[in-house]
């Protein structure tokens, strides 16, 4: 990234334990990243890196054993329980691997919850929708999309708020080669078309080439910072 590009989150010394029984768990062993505004991030680890529990931290769905969170340079360690769920309300968005629609609304109705109480002037939920492919279905139950649709709902349910940072965990690690490139040209195309600031944690290693960085976590530390010499195309992309 330009040297003069804005950091919108920054870690600096984050540790994060856990209590198992008598014992203590160290997930997070001292990590330091930053991100910055308009980048497409990937975390790339293995099943037990500390990659969602970094995404956890990095969301504010939960808070540091030890070290510091800042967003727009505001310590997020600062703020109590209510503040800390105002600013994931309104400056992040986030998509996991299992959808979590609710069953009984329509794809448009699971975007417009999400919008409600969010300041700013939120998308119409069919623009959101029509932003990820998904114009004709804004009336179909989730029972009647598939696997990729309902994927795609979610991540139009979580840029319909216009978040500053959107948060993805393995959002390909469910679905077949072909429906997951859908979600990642998706994806791309919401960074391109509106600037939306992605992090996508990740086990996929060939995902990595659609970054404009990598940040590679191992047994809980950034132990690699590369940034890609261009973004491949989600074409390119050996799955």
């Amino acid at each position: 990234m330009s040297p003069s590009a804005k950091v919108l989150l920054e870690l600096r010394g984050v540790h994060k334990s856990f209590r198992m029984g008598e014992l203590t768990v160290e997930v997070l062993r001292g990590v330091d990243l930053e991100v910055y505004a308009g980048e497409i991030a990937v975390v790339l680890g293995y099943s037990g890196s500390g990659k969602t529990t970094l995404l956890n931290i990095m969301g504010a769905l939960d808070r540091p054993s030890a070290g510091t969170v800042l967003f727009e340079g505001w310590d997020l360690g600062l703020l109590d329980e209510g503040a800390l769920a105002e600013h994931r309300r309104q400056n992040l968005g986030f998509v996991f691997q299992l959808y979590n629609l609710i069953p009984t609304l329509t794809a448009a109705e699971n975007v417009a919850v999400a919008t409600e109480g969010v300041e700013g002037g939120p998308m119409d939920p069919r623009e959101a929708l029509g932003l990820v492919g998904l114009a004709e279905r804004g009336d179909s139950f989730p029972a009647q999309l598939s696997g990729g649709e309902q994927q795609r709902v979610a991540i139009a349910r979580a840029i319909a708020r216009k978040p500053e940072l959107l948060l993805c965990d393995e959002v390909t690690g469910a679905l077949d080669s072909t429906t997951g490139r859908l979600v990642l040209e998706t994806l791309v195309r919401l960074n391109e078309r509106i600037g939306s600031t992605i992090v996508m944690i990740t086990h996929a290693r060939p995902i990595a080439a659609l970054a404009d960085r990598v940040l590679r976590i191992d047994s809980g530390r950034i132990v690699e910072v590369r940034a890609n010499e261009r973004r491949a195309a989600v074409a390119e992309v050996d799955w």
